[in-house]
């Protein structure tokens, strides 16, 4: 999936968070090695980007709660679904002037 151009408002909002906290890495846990490899066995892959990383350190080392976390994600995925669509859109449009 392409990146916006500009930072969205709520990754913007998860970069201050981490940055306010000193968080700057995401570091798994036996936990997330293990579900991977389940996830991946199942055909079922799911990879995070670094900012949804950087929101599941926030919650873990407990500078944001679980409704928090999950509210920041849920605003950040519409976000980034918002932008790619717009520049997919947006790319079709160019295509039909040519």
């Amino acid at each position: 999936m392409q990146k916006s151009k500009h930072l969205q408002k709520t990754a913007a909002e998860i970069l201050s968070l981490a940055e306010k906290y000193g968080v700057t890495t995401y570091t798994p846990t036996a936990t997330d090695t293990w579900a991977q490899h389940i996830t991946r066995l199942a055909d079922d892959d799911i990879e995070l980007d670094a900012i949804e990383l950087l929101l599941i350190e926030l919650q873990r080392t407990g500078h944001i709660s679980r409704p928090e976390a999950l509210n920041l994600q849920v605003n950040y995925l519409r976000e980034t679904k918002q932008c790619f669509l717009q520049e997919r859109f947006f790319t079709v449009d160019e295509r039909i002037k040519l």
